[in-house]
């Protein structure tokens, strides 16, 4: 078992069971190697051996969470344009796939670890402002981004605008 459930856990050798967790190890293979490493944790790895014997062959694998600094991206709409919900997507370099969600979504301020970070600010109606950063050792707030409205289709949005005479 992995603290958090969220850990991606490899074990050498051995391709990843069908759960992610679980693994039929043979004895022969002693001992085994394994990292562990999630989103926001402090990565690990080790070894262990495989006895035969159910209950002192579970390992549990328990990472210790990271540091994090809060980052604020703060943003604007240029004024006159639609209504529209504006939605703000950070994604991490060395786990694009994590979920990260800003701890005030009114604020728009995020508790992020170490790393190199790409964002996106996205509203019908409006141009997409994309961008990057990286996370060191202390607080950061970034540039504001101005959503400006958007006149012709950027071909990203899932919105297509009108077309008129045949343009966008």
């Amino acid at each position: 078992t992995t603290e958090p459930d969220n850990v991606e856990l490899t074990v050498e050798g051995e391709a990843a069971p069908a759960d992610g967790k679980n693994y039929q190890l043979p004895k022969s293979g002693n001992p085994y190697s394994y990292t562990a490493k999630a989103f926001g944790y402090e990565g690990t790895e080790g070894t262990f051996s495989i006895s035969g014997d159910e209950e002192q062959d579970k390992l549990t694998v328990r990472l210790q969470k990271q540091q994090t600094y809060q980052v604020t991206i703060p943003y604007e709409k240029e004024s006159d344009g639609p209504a529209g919900t504006v939605k703000l997507d950070v994604k991490s370099d060395d786990y694009p796939n994590a979920v990260i969600k800003a701890e005030n979504q009114e604020d728009n301020v995020f508790a992020l670890p170490k790393g190199t970070y790409t964002y996106k600010v996205v509203c019908p109606g409006y141009k997409t402002v994309s961008g990057s950063f990286s996370v060191e050792d202390t607080e950061l707030t970034l540039e504001k981004a101005v959503l400006k409205i958007q006149i012709s289709w950027d071909g990203e949005t899932l919105d297509e605008p009108t077309k008129e005479d045949g343009t966008y």
